[in-house]
């Protein structure tokens, strides 16, 4: 609608020119029609000059029309272009909004994978501690229960060693074992607590062992009889049959253990008397060492004291014998 008013605008000037010269020309033709040639030619001449008055005015508001066209394009231009530019501007604007807010959504969502990355590092943390605390707490219980047990192990050792002592000292005076605790016995548990005892055990097949334990197992002089009627009788070691031979009597063995003993002390009294004949040897020739030293240091102080008082006595040679000692080759 705006376009169509412009439109009009620009020609309505040359319209109305057009219609004020044919509103003159045709009063000039009816003047013209009159006779008298006088007043024809002065008519004439005011028809040429509305004419060309009307002609010129037309074609001034023709150009001011055009000046007026032209301004309001170049206004309505103006307001385009500010038009335009209000749009960009607030197109800018809102683009700026848009990225500050993105921007800010942008920061919001880092500031919170931040804060759950920092709870999720503190929560990993409690469980990381709470981990090591209980570490911590079976690594302590497990270190009781070690001690406790080696506590128990150590009590048994010391019991299980009274044992064997109190066992050797009566071997030792009367030459047999004491008897095992629970014999004769079918559970394996009873016959693991026998130390240096002399007991019976019979397995569960039939087999039927009669003779010394230690730790345990079957241990020195014993009997082991199977089902179907075979005897083994010796000396058996750590559980296994070891070689056949039969039990002394107490009295006997006693009597080997005395001899034995005797003879052990012998050969150590002799092995001591040895070496301390040796180390007096040992020590009676350091003895001579360090007087054969001491001789000799006293000799060589002698020596020098003799040298020092000793004067000096130089010897002159008769001529001859310098002129032998020169030609036997020795001489510089």
């Amino acid at each position: 609608m705006r376009k169509m008013n412009k439109t009009c605008r620009k020609h309505l000037g040359i319209t109305l020119s057009l219609f004020l010269a044919i509103s003159v020309l045709v009063p000039g033709f009816l003047i013209l029609s009159v006779p008298s040639l006088g007043h024809a030619q002065s008519l004439g001449d005011l028809f040429l000059k509305g004419i060309t008055k009307a002609l010129e005015e037309g074609l001034k508001e023709t150009e001011e029309s055009t000046e007026e066209h032209k301004r309001t394009i170049k206004r309505q231009q103006r307001i385009a272009e500010e038009r335009n530019r209000k749009k960009r501007w607030r197109k800018q604007q809102i683009e700026k909004a848009r990225r500050r807010e993105r921007e800010r959504q942008q920061r919001i969502a880092e500031e919170g994978n931040r804060k759950e990355r920092w709870r999720q590092q503190q929560i990993e943390k409690a469980r990381r501690r709470e981990r090591e605390r209980q570490q911590r707490i079976a690594e302590e219980r497990n270190r009781k229960k070690r001690w406790r047990k080696q506590q128990i192990e150590e009590a048994r050792r010391r019991e299980r060693e009274r044992q064997q002592r109190i066992a050797q000292e009566r071997y030792k005076r009367t030459g047999s074992l004491p008897p095992c605790p629970g014999s004769p016995a079918r559970d394996r548990h009873v016959k693991q607590n026998w130390m240096n005892c002399v007991g019976t055990f019979s397995s569960s097949g039939g087999d039927k062992y009669v003779g010394e334990f230690r730790d345990g197992v079957e241990d020195g002089q014993g009997t082991f009889t199977y089902a179907n009627g075979r005897v083994l009788e010796g000396v058996w070691k750590f559980g296994k049959f070891h070689y056949a031979k039969k039990a002394l009597s107490p009295i006997r063995s006693q009597k080997r253990l005395a001899e034995r003993s005797r003879r052990n002390k012998e050969e150590r009294l002799a092995r001591l008397e040895e070496r301390l004949k040796k180390r007096r040897e040992r020590l009676a020739l350091k003895r001579k060492e360090l007087e054969l030293k001491r001789e000799e240091a006293r000799l060589n102080r002698i020596e020098k004291e003799l040298k020092q008082r000793r004067p000096r006595v130089t010897r002159r040679t008769s001529p001859a014998v310098q002129d032998d000692w020169r030609s036997s080759g020795y001489g510089f």
